[in-house]
């Protein structure tokens, strides 16, 4: 049997945890032993890791000294020793392969235990130069740089993030794209589980409260739809950190009746289908998977121009892709909300997108690169 070690910031509930946790139950294990690294041992996604991984950790949670003070010594002084004693105490044995699942400290301790496999892998899920959020872990860009230089290949999860990537790093490594699963059965037999009143015009948003969802964009539209006369309900799944400012937005404009905050819900797809159409105002996104769940329940989708869009939608093919101002996302919904022919166009194709992401093509490329 191959062993393989996974190595991810934690198991929060963003898209690329979930994308692994589908990953991972996927894995032969007849095949495979299978490790799994959490720089934090922390996340909402914890149980629902297979019970034939097996899961360790190097810090209990984010809020952590000793990470905050080794990882300062590292970003002012250049020094690692203290990060780089961490992860090879708790990382230990030989491995046929290891795997950074995500960007960030993932991929910073992965480069310190790099010599106990025999393939070293990095996995990006962020278009890094629309927002190069790993800049709050590495002391600079070439640090960063130099740590995909020693992987033996680099895994894209859309072309569009690869492209992107190959323009601000000159690297001369192997790279491949690997599409996320999704699990259309699965999700739909999801969604059948709870009902969800729909009692009006519905457009919904799902994603962490944070910078690069831009949710802020979503609350000032709805005022617009407002102020144009219209009577649609907005909805917004997911939590975080601008909960608050984003209500307190909410609130100042007034659409306390049409804008709603339904907080974190796992799983979120019986709110996904009971709505008329399905909006992402993010900045950035490398390979929205909520944007893919969308399509397999049939949800026409708008979303603002990010690497996800682009690749998935395929200008304006699969769903409506806008520019990211207020009114250019507003002019996109509204020809959607105006326009009952279109959103069932955008419900047919959307179906039919959906075959890009099959667990058994995903899994033969993963195999490829052991």
């Amino acid at each position: 049997m191959k062993k393989i070690l996974f190595i991810i910031n934690s198991l929060g509930g963003g898209g690329a945890e979930k994308a692994l946790i589908e990953f991972l139950r996927h894995i032969d294990y007849t095949r495979y032993e299978v490790s799994l690294c959490l720089v934090f041992h922390e996340g909402c996604y914890l149980s629902d890791v297979p019970p034939e991984v097996r899961v360790f950790w190097l810090y209990e949670r984010e809020r952590n000294f000793v990470h905050r003070k080794s990882l300062k010594i590292y970003r002012n002084h250049g020094i690692r020793t203290l990060l780089r004693l961490r992860a090879r105490r708790k990382i230990r044995g030989r491995y046929d392969a290891i795997v950074s699942f995500l960007e960030g400290d993932a991929l910073l301790f992965h480069d310190m235990v790099r010599d106990r496999a025999e393939r070293n892998v990095a996995w990006l899920h962020c278009d890094l130069r629309l927002f190069h959020w790993t800049r709050k872990t590495f002391r600079s860009d070439r640090d960063e740089e130099l740590a995909y230089g020693r992987m033996d290949t680099i895994v894209f999860c859309s072309h569009i993030t690869q492209e992107s990537f190959e323009r601000m790093y000159r690297i001369d490594v192997p790279k491949t794209v690997i599409y996320n699963i999704i699990d259309g059965d699965s999700i739909r037999r999801q969604a059948d589980a709870a009902v969800v009143p729909h009692d009006g015009f519905t457009i919904t948003a799902v994603g962490s409260l944070s910078e690069v969802k831009s949710h802020d964009r979503l609350v000032r539209v709805a005022r617009m739809f407002k102020d144009a006369g219209y009577r649609l309900r907005f909805q917004i799944v997911g939590a975080g950190a601008l909960e608050e400012p984003l209500k307190r937005l909410r609130d100042e404009l007034g659409l306390q009746d049409s804008v709603r905050f339904l907080g974190f819900r796992k799983p979120p797809y019986p709110f996904m289908k009971a709505s008329d159409v399905f909006v992402s105002t993010s900045k950035s996104e490398a390979a929205s998977l909520v944007i893919c769940e969308a399509m397999t329940l049939g949800v026409p989708i708008v979303a603002t121009r990010t690497s996800a869009s682009e690749e998935f939608l395929a200008d304006d093919r699969y769903g409506i892709v806008t520019g990211h101002s207020d009114v250019e996302i507003f002019e996109g919904l509204r020809r959607m909300v105006d326009d009952e022919t279109l959103r069932a166009h955008y419900r047919e194709q959307g179906f039919k997108r959906t075959g890009l992401f099959s667990a058994e093509q995903t899994m033969r490329q993963f195999e490829a690169l052991l």
